[in-house]
């Protein structure tokens, strides 16, 4: 942090003083911050910092990167994949300290609802946070609890490997597949297979 930007935060101190004490975590929203392509978790961790050393963590609950797992190709390896390329989403008491940090920040571009001209940025709605964080969408909620475990022994009952059985390496609710370990010519192969496809063996 140089002096420059100091001076210029020391600026907006002095406008938030009253909310130093009784915070109401009511208040608290979910917001979008842009951030450079392939550079979230970098950019997350130093919002963090900053939040840190800016001494506002009263106003600060939680920051995530929407992924989900992977099947690599060639490879036996399951990988996190961001959802959202290009965006962290935190969840903050927004006001004017907490606003310059975080978009201060190298590698953030902006907030997402922010219209510039000292307008603070709009806060994802309920059905918002319901979408793009609790992955609470109709079509999302077919199974509400996974029909299997990991390391479950199952059964194909239907398709090209109708009959073959495996082990469950991995599951994704949100999708409603699992990834199950089948011994195909010989080695075992990590294959996806949705839930409708597949019979828990006892």
């Amino acid at each position: 942090m140089n002096k420059e930007n100091k001076t210029d935060f020391k600026k907006t101190e002095n406008l938030e003083a009253k909310q130093q004490t009784n915070i109401d975590t009511k208040e608290t929203k979910w917001y979008i911050v842009n951030s450079k392509n392939g550079q979230e978790e970098t950019i997350k961790d130093q919002i963090v910092a900053r939040i840190h050393l800016f001494n506002l963590d009263r106003y600060f609950f939680d920051i995530k990167i929407i992924t989900e797992n992977h099947l690599q190709k060639n490879s036996k390896k399951i990988i996190k994949k961001n959802i959202y390329p290009g965006y962290i989403f935190i969840n903050v008491i927004m006001n004017n300290k907490v606003w310059y940090v975080i978009r201060n920040t190298q590698g953030v571009i902006g907030f997402i609802g922010s219209f510039g001209k000292g307008i603070k940025p709009f806060p994802l709605s309920g059905d918002e946070v319901d979408k793009l964080l609790n992955n609470n969408s109709d079509e999302m909620n077919q199974y509400s609890k996974s029909p299997f475990k990991i390391n479950d022994k199952v059964k194909i009952i239907s398709g090209l490997f109708e009959n073959e059985q495996g082990k469950i390496l991995n599951i994704n609710l949100k999708k409603a597949i699992a990834i199950v370990e089948l011994n195909i010519f010989n080695r075992l192969t990590p294959t996806e297979f949705s839930f409708k496809l597949l019979q828990k063996i006892n």
